[in-house]
């Protein structure tokens, strides 16, 4: 019985030896355990609790206002919430319930919410936007279900409200959320990943200038992430104002006026330009069919923007500065300039007009009026646009001993005139057109120059491309006394308390090669091209309309009596004596140009003198 005892007392002694070693290791698992959490883990660990109780959040500016030139406000920002997404308040297994949640209430599909999200996982501390524009209620929601939205919150956050978008869209252009090509170029420059940009047109532009500087609010937030108090706070620095030289009255007459034009032609497209002839300030910039850039500014639905994007007629090209069209008989004004400049202002020399001319090897080239002409100066030419005179001056022919300019001189003035390169316009987008030589055709195409490639470039067409623009400034290059200036949009940047920050003075380019007689003998030609010109049929304009009338032939099906399609063109300036404003009207496939653009330049004038009132600068 007494070893049996000895024996239990044994077995005891064993176990809690047994338990004092497991108590022991226990005990200094802990102590490491400790040790690692507060020493090793420590700093990492104490961060992440401020981080949760302390944040520091940015305080986005208000972005610029953007005025036209009578002080209307074009683009300002509307009152608007926003839903937005702090990753780091929602715990990860309660991230599609939020989602299905906020699927019903903002109308939007729940994998859709699940894939921002997943975005804003990246940096959980910054706000990710879910949705902007949505209706006060519906913020109203978001915020009454806080307890089962965690990290969800509705906030005051403007958008961009334009003014008529169908008639600004181009111009104004839009902002939207940063391009992902362009994240990294924008968050170096300090801009955060729910920042918006301007896309495209002037605010893109002068992105800079309008967006502002942040501020910035440190706040205590609960375990929620809801701001309980606001620490300290740097408040944001409005962006500037952009003040336009564009007058809203004149470009929303101008729209008007080319829908017109558009709908009486039956043309699907065109586009109109005005600029003050002494600056260089665009009064009127307008392609037509356009859009509301009010869609974007609201994040444009899908559909939408599939309209926009599939419309044949092309609403999102600014057909002003990026549509390319043959100039047409509008270009016989550089062929003009340039024998007047360089021939001692010959107007003795007369070409006649059969109606055509036909080249060796039958190649015909027929003038616009197949009964011809007869014998006609360069002046005369001009006036009644003969084409077979200008195919004389540049390409020589065969009933005269007369050479011809040539094309490289041809297009050396055409250079100069601004032809072939870009006006340098604040807006993007603008393409450069093209100025056909022997040596370019060789290069492309592989092919050697022919005398009727001259004849085409004579005449503005063949491979000849303008923009409106380009044709708007060097008429207004022609009325000024031949200063080709850079045209502007914007005529002056302001602070937020409307004081002048930076000036958009004029801009010089160049001036061009002619003499103030050679200037003065083309204004009036173009006079005459609307007293007993082509242009008659406006005649009656009280302003005193100079201008040149084009129909530029382009490739498709032929008519009945065998002519191609062709777009209706027409530039000018007014008031003959004292001009002040310049335009080029283009409509793409309306047939005359004396039928259907030359009478838009009489309604623009008409409004211009007499309902918007005169731009002044």
């Amino acid at each position: 019985m007494a070893e049996e005892k000895r024996l239990l007392t044994r077995r005891e002694a064993i176990r809690f030896y047994l338990l004092r070693i497991v108590l022991l290791g226990s005990f200094l698992a802990l102590v490491a355990r400790l040790w690692y959490i507060q020493i090793v883990r420590g700093p990492e660990y104490r961060n992440q609790a401020e981080n949760n109780r302390l944040r520091v959040l940015s305080v986005k500016p208000f972005r610029g206002v953007i005025y036209d030139w009578n002080g209307q406000r074009v683009a300002i920002n509307a009152p608007s919430f926003s839903v937005e997404a702090r990753m780091i308040d929602l715990p990860r297994d309660e991230t599609e319930n939020v989602a299905r949640r906020l699927a019903r209430l903002l109308d939007m599909p729940a994998p859709t919410i699940l894939e921002l999200m997943a975005e804003g996982s990246s940096n959980p501390y910054q706000q990710t936007v879910l949705k902007r524009d949505v209706p006060r209620h519906v913020a109203l929601v978001i915020e009454e279900e806080n307890p089962y939205l965690p990290g969800i919150s509705a906030v005051s956050r403007p958008i961009r409200k334009y003014a008529d978008g169908d008639s600004v869209g181009h111009v104004l252009g839009y902002v939207g959320p940063i391009p992902h090509e362009r994240r990294e170029f924008y968050l170096n420059r300090g801009y955060e990943r729910d920042d918006q940009v301007g896309i495209a047109g002037i605010e893109s532009i002068y992105e800079t200038e309008l967006n502002g500087e942040k501020g910035q609010r440190n706040v205590e937030v609960n375990a929620y992430g809801r701001t309980v108090r606001v620490l300290r706070e740097s408040p944001s620095q409005p962006g500037n104002n952009i003040v336009l030289g564009m007058d809203l009255d004149l470009q929303e007459a101008v729209t008007e006026m080319l829908h017109e034009g558009l709908v009486e032609s039956g043309a699907p497209s065109g586009a109109v330009v005005a600029l003050d002839v002494a600056s260089g300030a665009v009064r009127a910039l307008v392609s037509l069919p356009g859009f509301d850039n009010n869609l974007f500014a609201r994040s444009i639905s899908q559909d939408d923007y599939q309209r926009l994007a599939n419309d044949p007629s092309r609403p999102l090209v600014n057909q002003t500065i990026a549509g390319l069209y043959p100039p047409a008989s509008t270009f016989k004004l550089v062929s003009l300039a340039h024998w007047l400049e360089n021939y001692n202002l010959d107007l003795e020399m007369r070409f006649e007009c059969r109606g055509g001319l036909t080249l060796p090897g039958g190649w015909e080239f027929g003038c616009w009026k197949r009964s011809g002409h007869g014998f006609v100066n360069a002046y005369e030419a001009l006036v009644r646009s003969c084409d077979v005179f200008f195919y004389t001056l540049v390409g020589g022919s065969p009933y005269t001993e007369f050479g011809g300019i040539g094309p490289e001189a041809l297009a050396q003035a055409a250079t100069s005139c601004g032809f072939g390169q870009v006006t340098g316009i604040d807006l993007p987008g603008e393409l450069e057109g093209l100025m056909p030589t022997p040596e370019r055709k060789q290069r492309i195409k592989n092919e050697p120059w022919f005398q009727g490639d001259s004849y085409n470039s004579a005449i503005g067409q063949g491979d000849v491309l303008s923009t409106p623009l380009q044709l708007a400034n060097f008429t207004a290059a022609i009325a000024n006394g031949g200063k080709l200036m850079y045209p502007r949009m914007a005529a002056e940047i302001q602070d937020a308390n409307g004081e002048q920050v930076q000036p958009i003075t004029r801009r010089l380019a160049h001036n061009l090669p002619y003499s103030a007689e050679v200037l003065a003998l083309i204004r009036n030609a173009m006079r005459d091209v609307v007293v007993r010109g082509t242009a008659i049929r406006i005649a009656s304009n009280p302003y005193g309309i100079a201008g040149k009338t084009g129909t530029a032939e382009y490739p498709g099906p032929r008519d009945e009596n065998g002519y191609l399609p062709t777009h209706a063109l027409f530039t000018g300036f007014a008031p003959f004596d004292v001009p002040e404003i310049a335009f080029a009207v283009v409509l793409y496939g309306a047939g005359e140009g004396s039928e259907f653009a030359a009478p838009i330049a009489d309604k623009l004038t008409r409004f211009y003198f007499e309902s918007a009132g005169k731009a002044q600068q």
